[in-house]
């Protein structure tokens, strides 16, 4: 637990974000900056009580603001939320005449899509344990309708592990259900015969955008010929892949990544992992690769050298400024939108895009434009 020490003031957003932003973590209480799923601060305080929730960002190592969406999206009161982001702290401090000073100024949504957005990241069923309100397609829509995302491509979790061709049947029945989805058909060189055939549904679907491969699923070393084997079928179907990383690398021990902003043990791609990527650049150099989550400083450098990689920089734990950092060194027209939805909410993900500061084009660029050239879908 951690307390604020007599006479410190309350901590405020960098860019002086209005409201109330008392901080505080308590092994009693839920925070919200580890809440990351639709819908999750309205559900927590329906079933604990909006004065069980205690307010928390983890600033500076992550932005702020997605941790604020969170709160801001919530159906709730403004008395609630100013409860969860400054009351509840102050009375759990033993401060409950500092408390009842405290005026109701709940925060704004900050970072919404002023262009019609692209996601090229979401999924159906996801993660069953996480709690959230977003279960379904049909809640899928609802949360792309709410942030402006015009399409959304979806991909089936079955399929990655359980069933591979149950769950593209159903994410197949799922595009023709929902009118702001496209479809991504997930392949698995260790089952290279059956991959081939969805390749072949891939190239003849309008609605197909791209294919997912989910590495931590596949069961085959990054040395097998297997993988470039799938890698040449796609390519010669002229298909975009999508890389569903996990985002995490334990094995990973680099001081330099730590000190640019990344975390060792959330971002990075191991040395067998990078080698392949180069060598499928210099075989199929026009064969778009997006990198899910972004593979931190490895990804960054990926996109620096090799003509086919993007990154999609969604993450339950955005290091600071992420979005700006890769902007900076690899080009606004490098980076994609994604959310991972049903997992993550759009709030979440645009709080850590708001911290950017993009400019007019670079949102454009990022949250349109380039999906709709990588992926071949009209502007």
């Amino acid at each position: 637990m951690y307390r604020v020490p007599p006479g410190v003031e309350p901590s405020t957003s960098r860019r002086g974000v209005p409201g109330p932003t008392v901080f505080a973590s308590s092994g009693q209480c839920t925070i919200p900056c580890g809440q990351v799923s639709p819908g999750i601060v309205g559900l927590l305080a329906g079933a604990a009580g909006s004065d069980r929730i205690l307010f928390g960002s983890m600033a500076p190592m992550r932005p702020m603001r997605p941790a604020l969406n969170m709160v801001a999206e919530a159906e709730l009161s403004d008395s609630q939320k100013t409860d969860i982001l400054a009351r509840n702290a102050l009375r759990f401090l033993g401060r409950e005449e500092h408390a009842a000073r405290v005026a109701d100024e709940a925060p704004q949504l900050m970072g919404m899509p002023q262009v019609p957005a692209i996601d090229v990241h979401c999924h159906f069923r996801v993660t069953p344990q996480v709690p959230s309100t977003c279960l379904g397609g049909a809640a899928v829509q609802k949360e792309l309708e709410r942030f402006n995302i015009e399409s959304a491509i979806v991909s089936a979790s079955v399929a990655y592990k359980d069933d591979m061709n149950l769950g593209n049947e159903e994410m197949l029945q799922g595009i023709k259900t929902f009118e702001h989805m496209l479809g991504s058909i997930v392949v698995n060189p260790h089952h290279l015969e059956d991959s081939i055939k969805w390749l072949d549904v891939a190239a003849s679907d309008r609605r197909i955008a791209h294919v997912t491969i989910n590495p931590g699923t596949t069961y085959e070393r990054y040395s097998s010929p297997a993988w470039l084997r799938l890698f040449a079928e796609v390519a010669a179907r002229e298909l975009a892949v999508f890389w569903n990383t996990g985002g995490q690398d334990l094995a990973r021990r680099d001081a330099h990544a730590t000190l640019s902003g990344h975390l060792w043990k959330l971002r990075g791609a191991p040395p067998d992992k990078v080698d392949l990527f180069k060598h499928v650049d210099e075989l199929f150099p026009d064969m778009p690769i997006i990198l899910g989550h972004g593979y931190g400083q490895e990804g960054l450098q990926l996109a620096k050298t090799c003509k086919s990689i993007y990154l999609d920089l969604c993450s339950t734990y955005p290091e600071q400024n992420v979005y700006r950092r890769a902007i900076d060194e690899v080009g606004a027209h490098r980076v994609v939108f994604g959310t991972d939805l049903e997992m993550i909410s759009p709030a979440f993900v645009l709080g850590s895009m708001w911290e950017a500061d993009l400019d007019e084009r670079e949102q454009r660029m990022i949250l349109r434009e380039n999906a709709c050239d990588i992926l071949k879908l009209p502007r």
